[in-house]
């Protein structure tokens, strides 16, 4: 039996429609649902709010890079890896930290720290050959952070002057 072009062609374009929704699949949990702590704060400024958020995931070591953006008063930080010589006992973590306004020195704030395990057995210790996948959120490390961020802003700031001396 033979079969006719416009059969073929039928059967090529209907394989072409679905080749892009085999190749979206992954054997790869999705990411899970984020945990967001929330809470609200006072501040004198965005920009003081700003600088208050930064200090905090600096201390806590996330990087702040690329995912900052303060006209959104946004922070992603960069992947923080802790690699351990056993699959599945390593991991890395990214915060998140938004701020909302709420009225005039009020604020919102949302925490969350997202994470992943890797997976890889060969060489777990290898961040090359590490083989990421989701896991669910660090909401334990998001609350640290929230007080991070609430402790700086209840700090004493002291502030020199031009001449040497404290004001």
């Amino acid at each position: 039996m033979q079969t006719s072009r416009p059969t073929v062609r039928l059967a090529l374009a209907l394989l072409a429609l679905a080749l892009p929704t085999f190749s979206s699949c992954s054997l790869t949990p999705k990411e899970p649902d984020p945990v967001w702590i929330e809470s609200e704060m006072d501040a004198i400024s965005r920009q003081l709010l700003w600088e208050l958020a930064t200090i905090a995931l600096s201390a806590a070591d996330y990087q702040i890079g690329a995912g900052a953006d303060p006209s959104r008063l946004e922070l992603k930080s960069g992947w923080q890896t802790h690699l351990a010589p056993f699959s599945r006992r390593g991991y890395r973590r990214r915060a998140e930290v938004r701020f909302e306004a709420l009225g005039e020195r009020r604020y919102g704030i949302g925490v969350r720290v997202s994470r992943q395990v890797n997976m890889a057995v060969a060489d777990p210790l290898d961040a090359r050959l590490a083989e990421w996948e989701w896991a669910p959120d660090d909401s334990d490390a998001a609350r640290i952070l929230m007080q991070r961020i609430k402790s700086t802003a209840g700090a004493k700031l002291e502030f020199e002057d031009l001449d040497g001396g404290q004001s």
